[in-house]
């Protein structure tokens, strides 16, 4: 209005500035018109916003306006944040740094696209010279920056340096009402506790802030994430979709209850999901991106590996002077969402009395994978013993507890020495697990392993892992081990180790530290000590002894290596033995 008012004296500067001016608030209301995620138009007049504040600013340097041609490019840096075209934004701003830094309403969108590029400790350094950080966006940029960029007890201490009245203009009844950033504050004060591995204490907190809100789509977003990272999807997958019976345009609750179908296996619900919240957010948006990115990697081919070999101070020790076991897995991509087919490779083999035996298995199989359930079938060809199978499940019925089973003829688990003296086994497995949340977990099994020179063995265990400290950097879990074994062949009626009945216990301690954590790339150092003792049939008891220290790297979203090398402190028939070993599990999807 005051553009078409204005008189037409005015000079060709006095013009421009008006122009400007009257571009930054058209770029104002292109952001809130973009709000509107069920119009397929929403995008419209940022972008023509956009075109034409790019064509003005460079017609006003041709006419010797470069001035007010910087403050048009400092509006077009915000639009190009709002649009989420953050490549630009960070190009613009190379450009307008050359001619002196930009004022720090720029700086801090600048920030915001270092930090959706991925580049948090930038984004750190400019906020941290673009004070006051006094917008809510711009403090929840700055403390996501300081945590992915690892600095997390910073991030702790920003944010519970901030403070908000709950209502504005609190003093003046008549007038008061509540303030969106006492809520916002308050959020963000109880989910960074979550984010940072403080589980126990966001969820207390996300609770007591829902129960008060249980109507805010944000709070309940949050609250349902931190029930994800706890492990409990049910629960989490629930509430997002309470959410979204009350909030059908959140798209934030559709990406919240993706992540929980996932980790429920429900991968073609996580998909729908996935899709919804597409149709409200562009495809700009980063949480958007690193969803679908998700899902690609899930859909690709994966190659798993865990190979192990080993040297024993006592060559007549079961497992002989030196071993060496390699199991291979190929996988397919998913097929038809729940199912994928696999190749698969065993070889073990040791120096065993002299002599050096060696067992192969080549398998094809099936994996199923669900909600509630999963299975897993194969069959392989043994080198001189025919053809094996193997059938396992599980099932879970809810958040905390797993039921499985597993029959298998000719078992691959059984001691070399007894594959090298033509004994095959038949058996089967149950177990239980019942999982509270991230920091505690007890398992319990039985086994039974009919063996074909007529030895039946029997075998208990039960383990429980507590974790007694927890942070984004050390954790401590504390785990404790029962193991009993009966046969019913004597020890020298067997070829292998075998005796009558044994049994063990074990506590140890489980140190794991992370040393470099950004988004998909990781680098943590995980360090394991447990004593025991071990009772034999006719040799009593003897110590037992455990250090294993392993390297756990992750370059990417699609790699996982796991080395680790470690010894072993046992008796085996009385006599002490010390086994050293090293070992490589490795995850590709390619």
């Amino acid at each position: 209005m005051a553009a078409r008012v204005a008189p037409d004296n005015l000079t060709e500067r006095e013009k421009a500035l008006l122009l400007q001016d009257k571009k930054a608030f058209e770029v104002r209301w292109a952001v809130i018109a973009s709000w509107d995620g069920q119009n397929p138009q929403r995008w419209e007049p940022l972008d023509r916003v956009i075109t034409e504040m790019t064509e003005i600013a460079d017609d006003l340097r041709t006419k010797g306006l470069p001035d007010v041609a910087r403050l048009m490019d400092f509006d077009r840096l915000i639009a190009l944040n709002h649009r989420m075209r953050f490549d630009d934004v960070l190009a613009l701003y190379a450009e307008l740094e050359k001619e002196g830094a930009p004022p720090v309403y720029v700086r801090q969108s600048y920030a915001n696209a270092l930090l959706q590029t991925r580049q948090p400790e930038k984004a750190v350094k400019v906020l941290e010279a673009s004070k006051p950080l006094d917008d809510m966006m711009v403090r929840r940029a700055y403390l996501w920056a300081l945590l992915d960029s690892g600095r997390h007890a910073k991030g702790v201490e920003f944010i519970d340096s901030l403070r908000e009245d709950e209502m504005v203009y609190e003093n003046f009844p008549e007038l008061s009402y509540p303030n969106i950033g006492f809520a916002q504050l308050e959020t963000s004060q109880a989910f960074v506790r979550s984010i940072t591995e403080r589980l126990g204490e966001g969820q207390k907190r996300m609770e007591a802030l829902w129960h008060r809100a249980p109507a805010s789509p944000e709070i309940t977003n949050s609250l349902a994430a931190t029930y994800h990272y706890r492990g409990w999807n049910h629960r989490a997958e629930d509430l997002q979709s309470w959410n979204l019976g009350a909030n059908p345009d959140y798209g934030w609750a559709y990406l919240g209850r993706y992540e929980s179908r996932r980790g429920l296996l429900d991968y073609r619900g996580a998909k729908e999901d996935l899709e919804k919240a597409k149709e409200i957010f562009p495809d700009e948006e980063p949480a958007i991106r690193h969803a679908a990115r998700s899902f690609d990697v899930h859909n690709m081919r994966e190659l798993r590996d865990e190979s192990a070999i080993g040297r024993s101070s006592n060559a007549a020790s079961p497992l002989g002077a030196r071993d060496r076991t390699i199991n291979t897995w190929l996988y397919s991509s998913p097929i038809n969402y729940n199912w994928r087919a696999f190749v698969r490779n065993h070889y073990t083999r040791a120096v065993l009395d002299g002599s050096t035996p060696s067992r192969t298995a080549n398998g094809i199989g099936v994996e199923y994978r669900q909600r509630y359930w999963y299975a897993h079938a194969e069959t392989y060809a043994l080198r001189s013993q025919g053809v094996g199978a193997s059938i396992s499940g599980s099932y879970r019925p809810n958040d905390f507890w797993s039921l499985g089973a597993r029959v298998t003829d000719r078992a691959l688990d059984i001691p070399l020495r007894a594959y090298a003296a033509d004994v095959t086994a038949r058996g089967f497995d149950l177990f239980a697990t019942h999982r509270w949340h991230e920091s505690r977990l007890a398992r319990v099994g039985v086994e039974a392993r009919n063996f074909s020179d007529t030895n039946e063995r029997r075998v208990a265990y039960a383990t429980w892992i507590e974790r007694i400290v927890t942070g984004p950097i050390y954790r401590l879990d504390v785990r404790a081990d029962i193991y009993a074994s009966w046969n019913s062949l004597a020890a020298y009626q067997a070829a292998y180790f075998n005796p009558k009945s044994d049994r063990s216990t074990s506590v140890s301690l489980i140190h794991e530290f992370t040393q470099f954590n950004r988004y998909h790339h990781s680098l943590r150092h995980r360090v394991e000590m447990g004593l025991g003792d071990y009772w034999q049939q006719h040799y009593g008891s003897g110590r037992t002894a455990l250090l294993r220290y392993e390297i756990i790297y992750s370059p990417d979203d699609r790699t996982y290596l796991r080395l680790g090398v470690g010894r072993i402190r046992r008796p085996y028939d009385g006599m002490m033995t010390n086994l050293d070993a090293a070992t490589l599990m490795l995850n590709w999807r390619f």
